[in-house]
This record gives structure tokens, C-alpha cells and sequence, in this order.
């Protein structure tokens, strides 16, 4: 709407669809082809070996740190993390 291209917001959410989510969906590799093709490899098992300390101490400093009051986390090493801390550490 704001660059012209639409005269309205119906027009500009077809268009969007269109040439913009459905585009960027249809080039999403399928998860488990990803798993299989990219996460599941020997280089990265041994990245994630030698990062393994570094790994821990990243998500020991943004665990917890989005507690709500009298929320308490299991003693898991790393600490178990959830979705906002997991964001806010990125």
C-alpha cells in the first residue's frame, strides 16, 4: 500500500501471498531432507563436540534469566531454556 502498488489492503495481502510467503515457502527444504542432508554429518557431531563447554556456558548465562516469580528450572547441565530466553540469547 505505502509503495503504490496496491489501491487497497486486499489487493496488497493477495500480492504479498503471492509473490512474498508462498515464494519463501515454496523454497523451504523439507525439515527432515535438511536433517538428513546437513544437521546429521560427522563435521557437525565434532563441531558440536569441541564447542560443547562453550555451548553450556552460553545457555547457563541466559537460562533463568526470564524467570517468572517462583518459576523454578530442573538441574539439567546445560540448564533447560525456554523459547523467549532462547531469542533474547540470540
Amino acid at each position: 500500500m505505502r509503495s503504490g502498488y496496491c489501491d487497497n489492503y486486499s489487493e496488497a495481502l493477495e500480492m504479498l501471498m503471492k509473490n512474498g510467503i508462498q515464494e519463501a515457502l515454496d523454497n523451504v527444504e523439507d525439515p527432515q531432507v535438511w536433517r538428513e542432508n546437513r544437521l546429521w554429518k560427522n563435521e557437525v557431531d565434532d563441531l558440536i563436540l569441541n564447542k560443547q563447554e562453550s555451548i553450556r556456558k552460553l545457555f547457563r548465562s541466559f537460562a533463568g534469566k526470564l524467570l517468572k516469580k517462583n518459576q523454578v528450572y530442573s538441574n539439567h547441565d546445560p540448564p533447560d531454556i525456554t523459547l523467549a530466553e532462547f531469542r533474547y540469547m540470540f
